[in-house]
């Protein structure tokens, strides 16, 4: 997944190791952390508890204290409000992974070597269990999915101080989040969707702009939970190389007279899944580009999924073009 020779070369400053734990979960799939900590022998540090959480897949949620070692192992509780189960786990992290990301951090286009301050974890449905590193506004990377299986535990437990009826906590809950319980009665649960958003491909962005114009950066939001910022030579060497899929990309580019533009472009969920899927059926190793082509007076903005021998325009995508203040081009 990770190109971690391209950043080797950065960190000949010592970073300092110092990282907060993060919880979440999907809007559609809240829950709400019994307990759990990160381990590394008779070190922890314990994962925040008693929130309800619904921040978003991949997103930042609570977070509570710090450590200042690497992990070795996260043990984990947690109540699925929407599966109104229990599910628990304990699982190895990838030391070695992480102590590389860790040393390395993430040079920032201000030429600043920023570490990697968070370490997220979040639920779904089934017992997933998905961890990213992140440095906050740059980069974060998945470095592990795991499997927990379902348990038992009082439900007085999980609420101390809250509602301890657990058929009352339910109804509650659905009353609290209405988007939730509409698409728990129209669709149910979508065990396989928070896998279906790992799946890979070895694709770039590209903005196809006049020959004076010139790219300055992209921002990738992927539907997986990942982030990045594409700029300089990671343009076309990129930090992670097989990509999930995107759901938002941020880009600033310069038109031929050096005027300074920005660009919002929003993914439908349906059409991109489609895309990629058909264009990769036959040749899964070849590469691709996601490729926009803004019109000449920087208006609109197209979008298109290209291989060597097929292209997919992506119409249901949103794109929303602006011009920037020289002041303000990040």
């Amino acid at each position: 997944m990770f190109n971690f020779s391209l950043t080797s070369c950065q960190s000949k400053t010592k970073l300092k190791l110092k990282w907060q734990p993060s919880v979440s979960a999907p809007e559609l799939y809240p829950a709400k952390v019994y307990n759990g900590d990160f381990w590394l022998g008779d070190h922890f540090v314990s994962l925040p508890t008693g929130g309800f959480l619904e921040e978003g897949w991949g997103n930042t949620g609570l977070t509570e204290g710090y450590g200042e070692f690497i992990p070795d192992t996260l043990d984990i509780t947690w109540f699925s409000v929407a599966e109104n189960k229990f599910y628990a786990g304990t699982f190895g992290l990838p030391v070695d992974t992480m102590k590389t990301l860790f040393d390395q951090g993430v040079m920032t286009t201000y030429g600043i070597l920023e570490p990697y301050d968070l370490i997220v974890v979040n639920m779904a449905p089934g017992g997933i269990v998905v961890v990213w590193m992140k440095v906050s506004g740059a980069r974060q990377v998945e470095i592990g999915r795991y499997q927990a299986t379902e348990t038992n535990i009082e439900f007085k437990y999980l609420m101390p101080q809250g509602e301890q009826d657990r058929e009352k906590y339910m109804k509650d809950c659905m009353d609290r989040n209405p988007e939730m319980a509409k698409n728990l009665e129209e669709n149910g649960i979508n065990y396989d969707l928070y896998d279906s958003y790992r799946i890979r491909y070895p694709w770039n962005p590209k903005l196809l702009l006049p020959d004076e114009g010139k790219t300055k950066c992209f921002q990738i939001i992927f539907y997986n939970g990942e982030k990045d910022y594409l700029w300089g030579e990671f343009l076309t060497n990129n930090f992670i190389v097989q990509k999930a899929l995107p759901e938002i990309i941020y880009s600033v580019w310069y038109d031929e007279k050096g005027n300074p533009f920005g660009s919002d472009i929003f993914f439908d969920e349906k059409e991109v899944f489609e895309a990629f899927k058909e264009i990769y059926k036959d040749n899964k190793e070849q590469e691709t580009e996601l490729v926009f082509v803004p019109d000449k007076k920087y208006k609109n903005l197209n979008v298109y999924l290209r291989s060597k021998t097929e292209e997919y325009e992506l119409r249901k995508t949103k794109a929303i073009i602006y011009e920037k203040s020289k002041d303000t081009e990040e």
